[in-house]
């Protein structure tokens, strides 16, 4: 006759998720989008320097950038600003040019 035994199992520790390190970055990554592929062209400080990067990079500056990062890109559609607070993005800003295409 067997006998009954309490074996109840323990539970497993739920794990945990990781939790970003508190040193992550704060700024503001300037990017030029495309159909297909964003470049980022900048990692900035303030918005202000980011604003002004974004306002004024040539498109003869942006396609040198996306060569040396092996992107084969032709179809820009605008520069835009995402804003990072300790590592997250917050926000995309669309930055108004002229020669958006």
């Amino acid at each position: 006759m067997k006998t009954k035994t309490n074996s109840k199992k323990k539970a497993t520790p739920a794990k945990k998720r990781s939790v970003a390190p508190k040193s992550a970055m704060s700024g503001f990554v300037v990017l030029w989008r495309h159909t297909m592929d964003d470049v980022p062209i900048g990692l900035y400080a303030s918005e202000d320097d980011a604003m002004q990067v974004a306002e004024t990079c040539s498109f003869k500056r942006a396609y040198k950038i996306a060569r040396d990062m092996g992107i084969d890109c032709r179809t820009p559609i605008c520069f835009g600003i995402v804003p990072f607070v300790n590592g997250v993005a917050r926000d995309f800003i669309y930055v108004p040019r002229t020669d958006d295409r």
